[in-house]
C-alpha cells in the first residue's frame, strides 16, 4: 500500500516588541487555501500531517493589519514549510466626552 506524502506547516508573525503582548492574548485564526476558518492559540502555530503541495495561507489577528494578506507555501515530503506574516497594530480612536457644569454653549 502507497503511504501519503506529508510535510508540515509552521505559522509564525513578526510584530513590533510593544504589541508582543497584546497580540499574544488577541483572537488569531487561520485558513489555508478555501478550507473553514480554524482558531490559533498561539504563534508560532504548527501544523502537522498536511498534504504535499502549495498552498495558500491566510492569518487574520484582532486589532493587527497584515502586511500581505496571503502567503503561498509549498509543503514537501517529511518537511516543514513556513509562513511568515508581519502585523502591525491599527490605530486606535479615543473619543473623550466631557460634561462641565460650568461651561457656556
Amino acid at each position: 500500500m502507497l503511504q501519503r506524502e506529508a510535510g508540515a506547516l509552521r505559522i509564525t508573525a513578526n510584530t513590533p516588541d510593544y504589541a508582543k503582548d497584546y497580540l499574544a492574548k488577541t483572537a488569531k485564526r487561520l485558513r489555508m487555501d478555501a478550507k473553514d476558518w480554524m482558531a490559533v492559540e498561539s504563534l508560532p502555530h504548527e501544523l502537522t500531517n498536511q498534504a504535499c503541495g502549495e498552498s495558500d495561507v491566510v492569518l487574520a489577528a484582532e486589532g493587527f493589519s497584515a502586511e500581505k494578506a496571503t502567503n503561498r507555501v509549498t509543503i514537501r515530503d517529511g518537511q516543514t514549510a513556513e509562513a511568515v506574516f508581519t502585523l502591525t497594530p491599527k490605530p486606535a480612536t479615543l473619543t473623550m466626552t466631557c460634561n462641565v457644569a460650568s461651561a457656556q454653549a
